[in-house]
């Protein structure tokens, strides 16, 4: 028992400071929708409409935020709690993923620790699976928990399972095994992918379940069974916006099996992670990504599973663990990002029982030459090296994820043709009044992909924030003509028709995207913005108000009603728009600037240095108005 206690007390410690260094990452990509953006995870006074199909209907028709997500109410739950606790301090759900990953170290260790009979075997197979390299996506980025959580329930599941097959009597198990089929139908809501575990529950009935036992657990998986059954019935009644297929249909299995050789590379060599890789869609079988994948390394595997089911049960159940679970990835690629470094957190058990077997197996080499304490020393200092190489790349691969700049600069590093990175920098430097370094983005995004209208608005924006209107507002009439109803469009051409001076084609503009959309809050914001900037504050202050009554998580309505209330002899309704702004945008950096001055106004100097602070933190041309203050405020 003491060994246990140590090699646990190891394997958490190794954990928590191994990712410490992202403890203070950003929210960041689709925690946008999922987290801070998400209105389903503000209220939790109902925690078990989250399990009703009705929540997901609601979300889909009403929050156009949300595409494609699966049925995920335990993810979907905890996040409200997570909100309730601390809002949106990404500390708490960094926090919150690190212990769930401690955790499923732990529970590592005590299935390897049943399939090995070794302590330090079932400790090296854990120490690797804590610091992994490609672990980083699935453990740093809080959109993924339901990959953590899928695994969590997977591997309790697993040890029930086996625990009751355990017991010699079956009414002595009834507990542990009602526990395990619970178990599992949580991982299934949690991810669709833990649906693999009744093929996981089955390489553990074969490879180590007592021959007198072997009827009894081959009727036990039955129910595992029925919840699979169940779990697709349920997501069936719960609708889904039709995926982006991003592979001809004639070669998904060819993609698949490209797709798998990379993974099962990344597993190997875990060099080159990258939010979103370089990858194409093969050709064909005669594909050298295809070959590549299929001789190296797959191959390899299914004849050592083949080798391993006469040789060594523990082996056959370690490569038959990397099989099974890589199984889904195969139908995945099609959909979203061809290769999804967090889709290989539960294969990866897989891989790290076989390194530990490996090194497991190093002492059995003993000879007269060679004795067997030396051989066991050499296991543990080959151990120690792995790990330690892994805990620092995972270390040095969480800085990548320590914002949005930082992941998607490393990502064009990587990939200079990555879409996705060129998108988000470009909407980033937008955000951040940086549109000089926002323009080379979109129009490298426009010229990826002509058809993106997202990338044109988004340079449109740019382009008016340069001062290059004429560009504009050709840009914005290139996306009027591809879609006239498109309201946003049009308000933000009328926008700039009212900062050039052109009132009358201005309302013009406002009048038919009102026609067009009633309803759209960034009309009336728009609008609002409009008349603030002519000076007429009562028909600004109508209009941002049916704004934010339509969309009141906009943080840029709130500051546009905080700027109303500046301007009006209000600081103190100010101050409260502009804190409202920044809780649902902590990036606005104007924000934080315009809170500064309200505390100044109000007489609260700590409030205004704090607010400086925040915004001087952020950087940019407004960070720097930002340290003036600071500077009169301190006197330095």
């Amino acid at each position: 028992m003491r060994s246990h206690g140590i090699a646990i007390i190891l394997i958490v410690g190794l954990c928590g400071a191994v990712f410490a260094n992202a403890l203070h990452n950003d929210l960041l990509w689709d925690d946008r929708h999922i987290i801070i953006d998400n209105p389903g995870i503000r209220e939790l006074r109902r925690p078990l409409e989250f399990f009703t199909p009705r929540y997901w209907q609601q979300m889909l028709a009403n929050y156009q935020g949300l595409p494609g997500r699966g049925y995920r109410p335990v993810p979907e739950l905890l996040f409200a709690v997570e909100y309730a606790l601390w809002g949106l301090n990404p500390v708490g759900y960094h926090a919150t993923s690190f212990l769930v990953h401690a955790a499923n170290c732990v529970l590592l260790y005590l299935l390897a620790h049943r399939v090995f009979r070794d302590v330090r075997v079932a400790a090296f197979c854990s120490l690797l699976f804590a610091v992994h390299p490609v672990h980083v996506e699935a453990i740093v980025w809080a959109k993924a928990r339901p990959e953590l959580l899928a695994l969590l329930f997977m591997l309790a599941a697993m040890l029930l399972y086996a625990r009751c097959l355990d017991s010699p009597l079956p009414s002595g198990a009834v507990p542990s095994y009602i526990c395990a089929v619970l178990s599992f139908g949580l991982a299934v809501v949690c991810k669709a992918s833990a649906v693999i575990l009744p093929g996981l529950l089955a390489l553990y009935w074969w490879c180590f379940v007592p021959r007198e036992r072997l009827r009894r657990g081959l009727f036990a998986l039955l129910p595992f069974v029925g919840v699979v059954v169940g779990f697709f019935a349920l997501d069936a009644a719960v609708p889904h916006r039709p995926p982006q297929i991003m592979v001809p249909e004639g070669l998904l299995f060819w993609t698949g099996i490209a797709v798998a050789g990379i993974y099962l590379k990344l597993l190997l060599l875990p060099a080159g992670l990258c939010a979103q890789h370089a990858v194409h869609a093969p050709s064909g079988i005669l594909d050298p990504s295809v070959l590549r994948g299929a001789v190296l390394l797959e191959l390899p595997l299914l004849v050592g599973a083949v080798v391993a089911l006469r040789r060594s049960r523990p082996a056959f159940f370690a490569l038959g663990w990397i099989i099974v679970a890589m199984t889904p990835l195969l139908a995945l690629n099609a959909v979203g990002r061809l290769v999804a470094e967090l889709r290989l957190y539960i294969p990866s058990v897989g891989f790290c029982l076989v390194v530990a077997l490996l090194l497991g197996r190093i002492p059995t080499l003993a000879s007269r030459r060679v004795p067997r304490a030396s051989l066991k020393k050499l296991a543990v200092a080959l151990c120690v090296l792995l790990v330690c190489t892994y805990a620092g790349l995972t270390a040095v691969r969480n800085l990548d994820w320590a914002n949005e700049i930082s992941l998607w600069s490393d990502t064009l590093r990587k990939n200079p043709d990555s879409w996705c990175a060129h998108q988000i920098l470009g909407m980033m430097y937008v955000e951040k009044g940086l549109p000089h370094k926002a323009i080379p983005h979109l129009k490298r995004l426009v010229g990826l992909n002509p058809q993106d209208l997202s990338a044109q608005y988004q340079l449109a924006i740019a382009y008016q924030q340069t001062g290059r209107q004429d560009q504009a507002i050709a840009t914005y009439n290139t996306l009027l003509r591809a879609s006239p109803a498109d309201a946003r469009t049009r308000a933000e051409l009328a926008g700039l028709y009212g900062r050039m001076g052109r009132d009358e084609v201005a309302m013009a503009e406002f009048e038919r995207a009102l026609r067009d959309a009633p309803q759209a809050a960034v009309v009336h914001r728009l609008l609002g913005i409009f008349h603030l900037n002519n000076g007429e504050y009562e028909k600004a202050l109508a209009a941002l108000i049916t704004a934010r009554r339509l969309k009141p998580d906009s943080p840029s309505t709130h500051h546009a009603l905080g700027v109303v209330y500046d301007r009006t002899g209000s600081p103190a309704r100010a101050l409260a728009e502009y804190q409202r702004a920044v809780e649902l945008r902590p990036e606005s950096v104007e924000s934080w600037l315009a809170m500064g001055a309200c505390y100044e106004q109000l007489g609260d100097v700590g409030g205004a240095i704090r607010s400086y602070q925040q915004c001087a933190a952020l950087g940019g041309p407004i960070g720097q108005q930002a340290e003036q203050r600071l500077a009169t405020l301190t006197g330095n």
